[in-house]
């Protein structure tokens, strides 16, 4: 993806309060970060997640809240790239509110936040400075808020990079508005794994293009090394509570015959239209089914059961395909 400005400015504001173990990341350039940690009484160890380990401290940081600590993360930085081939080190920040101005991140390295952290101020002016390695957390519980506010390509994206596999993944309470796209899954012949047990549930869609697109035919690879014949598994993706407005096309699940998707389900679904016209619950290959009422009506290739879960009318046929990208 190329470095294009971002019209939007990038404001990402995390409340974890748990025990996280934060940015796994490869090298990105993010702008305006501001680190919190509230202070907890109970003092515990933090586990070692890294052969070597250090504190920010280590390197004359200082949590008083009125400190730039800037240098003292690129100097721990510095020293961490430099252990890529013992497997890399751990970074811990202690208790302390910590202030920083923009700085990279290497490879092989634990950026480790203990309980009640809070993170504020991220802002991305590049696409290519925010990407999806950009922020991860790892091993959390109760994380309160999450908002994102990016890049118009989509809400939520899976793929298309997937050889690992992507399963047992639930995104709840998702709010996605002025976007080409709302929810997308996307994949292709050569990158082999899955995407398998995806829910998605309380999503409210305003204003996208696209409100949920699946596409098995997304055609791009870093390089000419990768196996035509690796085909990507899809299935188990249920979408509960899917509701919105001005939305061109609810649903385009564009499977094929080496890539078809599978298990499928939808359920109290409603989505205002931007316009009314056939063909916009868009399907190809796709086998799963409808619960009860749903808004648009769904396409031929899914079974339809009552809310008792009876079945109601089978699908004719698994196979027909109905995708039309002019609309």
């Amino acid at each position: 993806m190329g470095l294009l400005t971002m019209h939007r400015t990038l404001v990402l504001a995390v409340w974890v309060v748990g025990f996280c173990l934060v940015f796994g990341w490869q090298v990105s350039s993010i702008d305006g970060i501001t680190l919190f940690r509230r202070r907890v009484a109970v003092a515990r160890p933090l586990p070692r997640l890294r052969p070597v380990a250090f504190n920010l401290t280590d390197f004359g940081g200082v949590g008083d809240g009125k400190t730039l600590n800037t240098a003292a993360f690129e100097r721990a930085v510095e020293a961490i790239s430099k252990l890529g081939s013992r497997g890399g080190g751990q970074l811990n920040v202690p208790a302390g509110l910590w202030l920083t101005a923009p700085f990279n991140l290497t490879s092989h390295m634990t950026l480790f936040l203990a309980e009640g952290a809070v993170i504020l101020g991220v802002e991305a002016k590049t696409i290519d400075s925010f990407s999806s390695n950009s922020f991860r957390l790892f091993n959390c519980s109760n994380i309160l808020h999450v908002t994102i506010s990016v890049d118009d390509s989509a809400g939520v994206s899976i793929g298309s990079e997937m050889s690992g596999g992507v399963s047992n993944v639930t995104v709840d309470n998702l709010i996605v508005w002025e976007s080409r796209r709302g929810i997308r899954i996307k994949t292709a012949p050569g990158r082999g794994g899955y995407i398998r047990n995806i829910t998605y549930r309380n999503v409210t869609l305003d204003n996208v293009r696209v409100g949920i697109m699946i596409k098995t035919d997304y055609n791009e690879h870093p390089d000419e090394g990768f196996d035509p014949k690796a085909m990507p598994i899809i299935a188990n993706i249920s979408f509960s509570r899917i509701h919105g407005q001005g939305v061109r096309v609810p649903v385009r699940i564009h499977g094929s015959e080496d890539i078809p998707v599978k298990s499928v389900s939808f359920q109290d679904m409603s989505v205002g239209l931007t316009y009314k016209k056939k063909h916009i619950f868009q399907c190809s290959f796709i086998e799963g089914r409808v619960i009860g009422p749903i808004f648009p009506s769904p396409c031929a290739n899914l079974d339809l059961y009552d809310e008792q879960g009876n079945l109601v009318k089978q699908s004719v046929s698994r196979n027909i395909t109905d995708i039309d990208y002019d609309i």
